[in-house]
């Protein structure tokens, strides 16, 4: 049985791992819930959803018309959620440009105190070369010993908080710029 006790939100919880994504008939939030696991912890730490979880806000895209052919995310929809507070700010696709590294740490460094107001979730490769693909939150920056900025992550596959080039993700000689593929960006209204 697995819970979120170690920082963050983990797809593979039991009580919302076994769930199917949407309407598919093939994929849970186990096996594919990253994107929405990550956004949940997002909303809590935004406190615009404090106590939801990767179930409830899969349920609420479900029947909002959240998801796309029945299992892809519709980043506006989180726009949709009770109380109008959430606003996709930006959606940036870099899988084929360097990712704009300098917007993205500017956008997470906004952030104050203990509560989010800008969410970033992070498009990125869970094993590099394999096209095997995952969504992360970041959360904060900090500095390397070398200068090079990292983002710290909130990992939706374990549910820990770690750097985001601690190595298990990206190869050693990537920096931020190849290990982004997607950012969106959300700000509380």
């Amino acid at each position: 049985m697995i819970y979120y006790t170690r920082g963050g939100f983990c797809q593979r919880d039991d009580r919302w791992g076994p769930a199917r994504l949407g309407t598919s008939t093939s994929q849970t939030i186990s096996r594919s819930g990253c994107l929405i696991t990550a956004a949940a912890e997002m909303l809590k730490r935004m406190q615009t959803f404090p106590d939801i979880d990767p179930g409830q806000l899969n349920r609420w895209l479900t029947n909002n018309g959240g998801y796309k052919d029945g299992h892809y995310f519709i980043y506006e929809s989180l726009e949709r959620l009770p109380g109008d507070m959430v606003h996709l700010n930006q959606y940036i696709d870099c899988e084929h440009i360097a990712a704009p590294v300098d917007t993205i740490t500017a956008i997470i460094e906004s952030n104050t105190g203990l509560t989010m107001t800008a969410g970033v979730l992070l498009h990125i490769d869970m094993y590099p070369y394999s096209g095997g693909e995952h969504w992360v939150l970041a959360y904060d920056t900090y500095r390397m010993p070398n200068g090079q900025v990292d983002y710290k992550i909130m990992d939706p596959w374990t549910g820990e908080e770690m750097p985001l080039m601690c190595g298990r993700y990206g190869r050693a000689d990537w920096n931020l710029a190849r290990m982004i593929y997607r950012a969106a960006v959300y700000v509380v209204m």
